[in-house]
């Protein structure tokens, strides 16, 4: 049986788990990485030196370190999966690039607080949805799936339980479609307290419980539109041009400057562990640092 073969039932015995997104992504990573490389080979011929070599090929193309590191994955998820009666490729090791440290990016004070006053409380559903954002740290996907049937106004609280995003479509390359799926991990089903300062403003737009917050309708914004409407505000508030994500990283970090524990955030956020919300948002400051020191070090004065 030819190597690209072998792959192609591997793919399809590990693709049911994986979301429409992934699954889109995996396959590209299979047809522009993984068969050009091991189709030249038979597949009991694949050795360490061949893997090796595959490894330096990646080292070689200009891409990010992590996008090398996901193709390795992929790859070696392959190798581990094999169909029955193929060779046992386990054993054969992956080097992974060393990746950066991500420290995220986020919104400067001033912009952050002209943001939030040029977003008025009772505006439009898509100036509150924002807010919203701003003050939860919702992924866009998030908030356009969010629907009214998600929010308990007695209880002070909303749940996270649906995305709502473009993915790419398996086949001709830049084709795209809009799907809902559930949010990105177990642990993005969640629920966030609404807001004090925007409880009056959501119950007072609130429509049927299949309408959609954004649109107030049982059709729900596309997030382009809602990502266009967002730098919209922004020129017109002469706040610098910026990707909407940034309002996650805002409300995180602001959230970790007035001492909002991290547990507490890291549930807010939807975050798979603690680990991911410590690594992108908990950088202490010089201060702090000497604040810790002088409190260690006082049984020695």
């Amino acid at each position: 049986m030819l190597t690209t073969e072998v792959f192609e039932r591997a793919f399809a015995s590990l693709s049911p788990a994986w979301k429409i997104n992934t699954r889109a992504r995996y396959r590209t990573i299979l047809e522009k990485y993984v068969n050009p490389y091991f189709s030249k080979l038979q597949i009991n011929e694949i050795s360490q030196k061949d893997v090796d070599g595959y490894a330096d090929g990646l080292a070689a193309l200009p891409l990010a370190p992590a996008t090398r590191a996901l193709v390795l994955v992929f790859t070696q998820k392959l190798f581990r999966s094999l169909p029955e009666g193929s060779p046992d490729l386990k054993a054969l090791k992956f080097r992974f690039p060393k990746i950066p440290k991500r420290q995220a990016r986020v919104m400067p004070g001033a912009d952050a607080e002209a943001l939030a006053r040029g977003l008025p409380k009772k505006g439009t559903r898509r100036c509150v949805g924002l807010l919203l954002a701003l003050c939860t740290g919702l992924r866009l996907s998030e908030l356009c799936g969010l629907r009214y049937s998600d929010f308990d106004f007695v209880r002070g609280c909303f749940r996270v339980s649906r995305i709502y995003h473009r993915v790419q479509a398996e086949g001709p390359a830049g084709k795209t479609r809009l799907v809902f799926e559930a949010p990105k991990t177990l642990n993005s089903v969640r629920e966030v307290p609404i807001p004090p300062n925007l409880l009056a403003a959501l119950r007072e737009q609130a429509a049927g419980t299949d309408r959609y917050i954004l649109s107030g309708t049982a059709a729900p914004v596309e997030p382009r539109l809602l990502d266009y409407h967002f730098r919209r505000i922004l020129h017109k508030l002469n706040i610098a041009p910026t990707h909407f994500h940034i309002l996650r990283h805002t409300y995180a970090t602001r959230a970790v400057e007035t001492g909002t524990d991290v547990k507490t955030l890291s549930e807010i956020l939807g975050h798979a562990n603690v680990g991911i919300t410590l690594s992108l948002y908990v950088h202490p400051t010089l201060e702090h640092k000497r604040e810790c020191i002088a409190k260690s070090s006082a049984f020695a004065a």
